[in-house]
Formats: structure tokens, C-alpha cells, sequence
């Protein structure tokens, strides 16, 4: 969620400072929860919103701020089988905000829990619709 903000920002090339001046918080209230270190309060979410002219939904990152369209929503999958959990698998990784998505790939790898070949066999699995994803924003 957070990368969500900073991206907006990003994209409309406002650094950090100029979102401070413009919003009235602070450069490290801002930069703590573009980072994850810090959630945020309903009113920082607001006004970061009204600076940016942008919904509260988009700093959320659960509606995309380029398109102005809600993430389709997620249909129901019989996780009891290993089929309904493969397609959970597969919409999930196709319609999650990709900053989300490598951030899952990391947390995937980091997992100090799982065996390796598991842990690589995931991120095969994901490989295919990453790439496709990253072609579709060149």
C-alpha cells in the first residue's frame, strides 16, 4: 500500500520536499509511510489525496491512479482443492499492483522456512506473468 503513494509521487515528478511544503506534513512522516515504517492516520490519507488530486483509494493502492479503475474483484476459488488454490495463485499474481508482487517475490525468497526447491518452484511459477507484466509498462 505504501509504495502506492510514493509511486503516485513519482509520477507526477513531486519529490518529497514539494509534497511536504504542499501537504503540511513532514518529509519523514511521508518518507515512513512510503517505506512501510509507519501507517497512516485517515487524515494523512486525505490530504495526501487533495495534494495529489488523486481518491484515498489510489494512495491505498487499492484503485489504480493512472487508470482510475478498481483491481477487478477476486472470484471465489475452492481452496480445499489443489486446482482452485493453483487458480487463486495465478489471479492473485496477475492482478496484484506489481510493486506488491516483487515485494512477494522477496519475501518468498527470504523465507528462511521453506526449502529451497519449493521456494524456487514459486517464483517460477510467477516468472512468466512478471515478465509479461513488466512488457506491458515499456
Amino acid at each position: 500500500m505504501q509504495n502506492s503513494l510514493k509511486r503516485i509521487r513519482k509520477d507526477r515528478g513531486i519529490t518529497l520536499k514539494a509534497l511536504s511544503k504542499q501537504s503540511g506534513y513532514a518529509v519523514s512522516t511521508i518518507n515512513n509511510f512510503e517505506n512501510g515504517r509507519s501507517g497512516a492516520s485517515p487524515e494523512f490519507l486525505r490530504q495526501m489525496a487533495e495534494t495529489l488530486k488523486v481518491s484515498t483509494h489510489q494512495v491505498l493502492g487499492t484503485e489504480d491512479a493512472r487508470t482510475n479503475e478498481l483491481p477487478p474483484r477476486r472470484p471465489k476459488f475452492d481452496f480445499g482443492t489443489q486446482e482452485g488454490s493453483r487458480e487463486a495463485f495465478h489471479w492473485l499474481i496477475e492482478n496484484m499492483p506489481l510493486e506488491h508482487l516483487l515485494e512477494r517475490v522477496n519475501a518468498i525468497l527470504d523465507d528462511s522456512v521453506k526449502p529451497a526447491d519449493q521456494k524456487l518452484a514459486m517464483v517460477k511459477a510467477m516468472m512468466p506473468t512478471i515478465e509479461k507484466r513488466i512488457q506491458a509498462l515499456r
